[in-house]
């Protein structure tokens, strides 16, 4: 449950945007490719989304507007066929949940 260096920018747009909307609420969901056991998975998954939380909430957004859910395997966007395909599902998912 690693940020990449590549996700920052992406983040501090995230963070932005709750900052100028302090009545929005998100949902963080952390997906994972099908490699693995399903409850080490269902726990990488929350794992990740609760690092891109504590993330923001370091930058001060307040810990009660961000819900985290880890979703595991259960969604993927590829059919996990390929290293390259696996890849593609190892992501996390912002969703606005309050305006």
């Amino acid at each position: 449950a690693v940020i990449l260096d590549e996700s920052y920018a992406e983040l501090d747009r995230l963070f932005l945007t709750l900052a100028k909307n302090p009545g929005m609420h998100i949902r963080i969901e952390g997906h994972t490719d099908n490699v693995g056991k399903i409850d080490e998975l269902m726990q990488l998954s929350e794992q990740r989304a609760d690092a891109i939380k504590q993330f923001l909430v370091k930058k001060g957004i307040a810990s009660e507007r961000i819900g985290v859910e880890g979703i595991g395997p259960k969604a993927p966007l590829t059919d996990n066929s390929s290293e390259q395909l696996r890849a593609k599902n190892r992501r996390v998912e912002f969703i606005i949940t309050r305006l």
